[in-house]
């Protein structure tokens, strides 16, 4: 992570509010190894599609995207979550037939 920073490439939480400054996802899972199992109940929520891909109003994070990249630690701890990375070089291979995710 660190060695990607030096290299200029941005790291930005999708899912910031006035409620959760540094991301929503990144305030959950704050001290949560990938171990605990509310680390994987956390994920499965975070990736249950929905036609918005947000989280349904009623939830704490209601309206915020449920999109982006979660980086983790050598420790298993989350770096950030919910992320979007901007920066990285062009990939020297070529994929086709797939979608943009594929090709991130």
């Amino acid at each position: 992570y660190k060695a990607v920073r030096e290299q200029q490439v941005d790291f930005q939480c999708v899912d910031h509010s006035a409620t959760f400054p540094k991301g929503y996802m990144t305030e959950r899972l704050r001290d949560v190894h990938v171990s605990d199992p509310s680390f994987l109940q956390t994920m499965k929520e975070f990736s249950a599609h929905s036609d918005s891909d947000a989280w349904p109003l009623d939830h704490e994070a209601g309206g915020l995207p449920k999109d982006g990249y979660t980086l983790l630690s050598l420790k298993g701890y989350r770096v950030i979550a919910a992320a979007r990375i901007q920066g990285l070089p062009v990939s020297p291979f070529k994929w086709d037939g797939v979608g943009t995710r594929h090709s991130a």
